[in-house]
């Protein structure tokens, strides 16, 4: 296939509009325009490739919370031909261990703190903060000669992104510049990313929702991105209401969207239309329903690390009563396995179950189980987190369930907690909440 430059957009935007805000840090503050990021891009390039030896085809891991040095970062592996492998911080020191292995990276850059975990012994590490041990990224980009770009085929690889790891160990999965790209145009033609969009980016940036929904594309489109180290509800909220650049884009899963109605500020924010990406889990109805309330329609996305953040997205024209939990119906039979757990020989979809709890007045977030019961094989097991304010006991929620769900579908366990296991891009880990009550002696 032809020869390509990665990135080459960010050089466009550049040229044609080298002033406009690009990426902004909302933990520091620091903000930079499509000149200076293209010149950062660059400059790291030639550290990578001068002071640390990267060549094409080797792999850069990075240890990071969200900011800017991750966009800058992998523009800069894609400028040299290297493989840009971000990891999950969240995971123990042994797994993180066990991926940095596998992955061989020939240098670990992040945060300094992260720096200093037992990763990768031994391996040359480039630290934000340019703290002792862990070299000066600002200095060695300050002092840097621009990299110039090294041609790369569309086939060549870009990105190693590991999959979250619900159902085992973190698989690395290779993604090529065509791929990259073809995931980035999915996004900007998908959620009608343009030159003035303002992008919020809560999802952690090791996973292909983070880079994707919807930074690349803003970034490959000339538009704005601002980046959020973590997801914090009161914060956001502010970001999609305010009068000055207000956020256009932005996607979370369905308990970013919980922890805003949360906010004591929801019910009198002045929501503007703005592109409300939502998925990761399924998503309730009484959810989506809530927020077109509001004006917003969320519009429920399906991906995955192996075909990119944006497999299939509900479009703007849809309304909550037309949508799927996944996008719209193609009219094909595509992924048709259900979790379930069967009770008295009756098969019953833990997602039906939550959305019937999701909409008692108490509760704000709910997961539901299945779990060894000695008479009717399995039964269910509901986890609640009430909303602020809000009283309930788990009488009171198994009697209102009983109105409305058939008896065997009723959870035989409620149980209240002041918040559910989720991993880093916030999906519910249902196989923590068993081993919890295999801990405690209930799952039997």
């Amino acid at each position: 296939m032809a020869a390509r430059l990665a990135g080459s957009w960010i050089g466009y935007q550049a040229r044609v509009r080298p002033d406009h805000t690009a990426v902004a840090d909302l933990a520091t503050g620091r903000r930079l325009g499509y000149r200076e990021l293209d010149d950062r891009i660059a400059r790291l390039a030639g550290v990578l490739a001068r002071e640390y030896g990267v060549a094409p085809g080797d792999r850069v891991a990075m240890l990071s919370r969200n900011g800017t040095q991750a966009i800058e970062l992998m523009y800069a592996c894609g400028r040299i031909g290297a493989i840009f492998v971000p990891l999950n911080v969240r995971l123990p020191d042994s797994e993180l261990a066990a991926l940095a292995t596998d992955a061989d990276p020939r240098l670990l850059a992040g945060e300094a703190d992260l720096l200093g975990r037992d990763v990768a012994t031994g391996l040359p590490r480039l630290g934000w903060a340019g703290q002792p041990g862990t070299g000066g990224y600002e200095p060695a980009i300050a002092a840097s000669e621009p990299a110039a770009p090294v041609p790369v085929d569309a086939d060549d690889p870009w990105v190693i992104i590991y999959t979250s790891g619900t159902t085992g160990r973190p698989k690395g999965v290779l993604v090529t510049h065509a791929g990259s790209e073809a995931t980035m145009l999915a996004g900007c033609v998908a959620g009608d990313v343009t030159p003035a969009s303002v992008c919020l980016t809560a999802l952690p940036v090791w996973h292909v929702a983070g880079l994707n929904l919807f930074a690349n594309p803003a970034l490959f489109m000339g538009g704005t991105v601002l980046i959020m180290q973590s997801f914090e509800a009161e914060v956001a909220l502010g970001l999609l209401t305010r009068a000055q650049e207000p956020v256009t884009h932005f996607c979370g899963v369905p308990a970013h969207y919980q922890f805003m109605e949360a906010e004591p500020g929801f019910a009198a924010a002045d929501l503007r239309g703005f592109v409300a990406g939502v998925g990761g889990s399924p998503v309730p109805a009484a959810l989506v329903e809530s927020w077109a309330r509001r004006g917003v329609v969320l519009r429920t996305i399906y991906g995955i690390s192996e075909a990119g953040s944006t497999v299939t997205m509900t479009p703007v024209t849809m309304t909550p009563v037309t949508m799927t939990p996944a996008g719209p119906a193609t009219g094909e039979p595509g992924d048709v396995g259900v979790p379930m757990y069967i009770s008295g020989g009756e098969n019953v979809y833990p997602a039906e179950v939550e959305e019937v709890l999701y909409q008692h007045p108490a509760v704000s977030q709910v997961a539901v189980v299945g779990a060894p019961d000695q008479r009717w094989g399995e039964s269910g097991v509901a986890w609640l987190v009430l909303g602020p304010g809000a009283a309930a006991r788990p009488e009171d929620i198994r009697r209102w369930a009983r109105t409305r769900l058939a008896a065997f579908k009723v959870p035989r366990d409620v149980r209240l907690v002041d918040e559910l296991p989720r991993n880093a891009t916030g999906k519910v880990l249902k196989a923590e909440l068993r081993r919890r009550m295999a801990l405690d002696g209930t799952a039997s």
